[in-house]
C-alpha cells in the first residue's frame, strides 16, 4: 500500500463510530493500520483516490447499503474450521442432548433447535449438522434444525455454497467424510461439498448481533456463540449475552469460546462444562 492510501485521522474516527455503533466491534487505535489494508482493495476497486473519496461515498451515496454490507465483510474476521474445540462437539452428544431429551423430551417431542450464531462460512455450523445427525441415527424419532448467523453476506454466501479444500476436514474421521462430504472430480483444486441431505437441516440468514432484536425462527435449545464476544468491550458483551439468553429455551445451554470465560456477569447462567453455560431464567447469577 502505498502513501497515497493512508487513512487521515479524521477519516478512522468516522469509520471506527460506524463501526463501534453499528456491528458493535471494538476498534483501537492499534488496528488502523487493519483497517486500511482491508479496505485497500475497495478503494481500487471502485476507482478511489483515497480513503475520504471513499468513505464519502459509502456514508453519502450508498443509498441501497450495498457497499456497506461490502465494506463490513471486508473488515470482519471470518476465520473458523470444521469441530473447532472438538471437546465440545463431545460435550454435546454425550450430556447436553441426552440430558435435554431426557428432561424436555427436545427432539423427540418436537425439533430441537440449534443455532451457530458468528456462523462465518459453515463450517461450525455443518459441525453441528454432522453430531446431531449421528445423534439421530442412535435415537429414533429425534428431529432437529439448524441455524447459522452472520453479519457478513460474503461469509453466508460461502456457508451456503458449502464447498470447501479437502485439507479442511482432514480433521474428521474418513467414514464421516464419505458419509457427508462430495468429493470434487477435479484433483488439482482438491474441493469437497457437504451433500444435499445435510444441508437441508440448516438454513442460513444475515444478522447483526447489536441489533436490540433478533427475530429468531423460535427459542434455541443448543447456542455456539464462540469466539464472537472477544471482539466486544465488557459492556456489549453482557448486552449481546442478555440477548442470547432471551433467545433460549429454559434449560437451553450456551457454548463459548475457549478465551471467553463469563467471569463477574449477571446473567441467568451457570456453567456446566468447560466453556458451556445452562441458561436458568429464574436465577440471576454472577458467572
Amino acid at each position: 500500500m502505498n502513501g497515497f492510501h493512508r487513512m487521515s485521522d479524521r477519516d478512522f474516527k468516522k469509520l471506527k463510530e460506524f463501526i463501534e455503533a453499528g456491528p458493535g466491534i471494538k476498534i483501537s487505535a492499534g488496528k488502523r493500520t487493519m483497517l486500511e489494508s482491508r479496505l485497500h482493495s475497495r478503494i481500487k476497486k471502485l476507482n478511489f483516490k483515497n480513503f475520504r473519496e471513499y468513505l464519502k461515498f459509502v456514508f453519502e451515496y450508498d443509498t441501497d447499503g450495498r457497499e456497506r454490507f461490502k465494506m463490513i465483510d471486508a473488515i470482519t474476521t471470518n476465520k473458523t474450521e470444521f469441530f473447532r474445540e472438538s471437546y465440545q462437539f463431545r460435550f454435546l452428544l454425550e450430556t447436553v442432548l441426552p440430558v435435554l431429551m431426557a428432561e424436555y423430551g427436545t427432539g423427540i417431542k418436537r425439533p430441537l433447535n440449534a443455532w451457530s450464531a458468528g456462523c462465518s462460512t459453515g463450517e461450525e455450523t455443518y459441525s453441528l449438522a454432522i453430531s446431531l445427525s449421528e445423534f439421530a441415527e442412535k435415537h429414533s424419532g429425534f428431529r432437529f434444525s439448524i441455524l447459522g448467523t452472520d453479519i457478513s453476506v460474503g461469509a453466508l454466501h460461502g456457508a451456503v455454497r458449502a464447498v470447501y479444500p479437502e485439507e479442511s476436514i482432514s480433521i474428521i474421521p474418513l467414514h464421516i467424510q464419505k458419509k457427508y462430504f462430495l468429493k470434487s472430480k477435479d484433483r488439482i483444486n482438491r474441493l469437497v461439498r457437504v451433500k444435499p441431505s445435510l444441508r437441508s437441516k440448516t438454513f442460513f440468514k444475515v444478522l447483526n448481533l447489536n441489533n436490540r432484536h433478533y427475530n429468531m425462527p423460535g427459542k434455541m435449545d443448543v447456542v455456539f456463540f464462540r469466539n464472537v464476544v472477544i471482539y466486544f468491550r465488557r459492556s456489549k458483551q453482557i448486552e449481546l449475552l442478555s440477548r442470547i439468553c432471551n433467545s433460549m429455551t429454559d434449560g437451553g445451554y450456551l457454548f463459548m469460546g475457549h478465551a471467553e470465560a463469563l467471569i463477574n456477569m449477571k446473567l441467568p447462567l451457570h456453567r456446566t462444562g468447560l466453556n458451556v453455560y445452562r441458561y436458568s431464567p429464574e436465577e440471576q447469577r454472577r458467572v
